[in-house]
């Protein structure tokens, strides 16, 4: 089953803002493949993305629709297609990735964490 994870962001506040993830990717996670990422804003789908690189940092940036301009706050949702079980064990627990950044200004010093385990 498909795990999600949201944040409450403020909106963008002109043309050209994007919406910035960072995050982490055990290379366990990527034992059956590449995992599929998907984000969205306020319940529109942002494109999807591949994570490929096992025990690595990922950062993408997304680009936002203009319509959420000046919008004073605005929900960023993400999702993997599949979780990944823990290796080794019979435990049927899910892991996740961990997003450690969530921002629309890539300069800003404040942004939002999320994790998923």
């Amino acid at each position: 089953m498909p795990k999600r994870a949201s944040v409450t962001l403020r909106g963008p506040r002109g043309p050209g803002e994007k919406l910035y993830l960072s995050g982490f990717c055990p290379a366990v996670a990527l034992e059956s493949g590449p995992l599929r990422l998907q984000a969205g804003i306020d319940g529109e789908k942002l494109r999807g993305v591949r994570i490929r690189k096992p025990d690595a940092a990922f950062w993408f940036a997304f680009e936002l629709p203009s319509h959420l301009i000046g919008r004073s706050k605005v929900e960023v949702t993400v999702g993997l297609d599949v979780p990944f079980l823990r290796p080794g064990t019979r435990e049927n627990w899910e892991f996740h990735l961990a997003y450690s950044r969530f921002d629309s200004d890539e300069t800003s010093p404040g942004y939002a964490e999320l994790h998923l385990f």
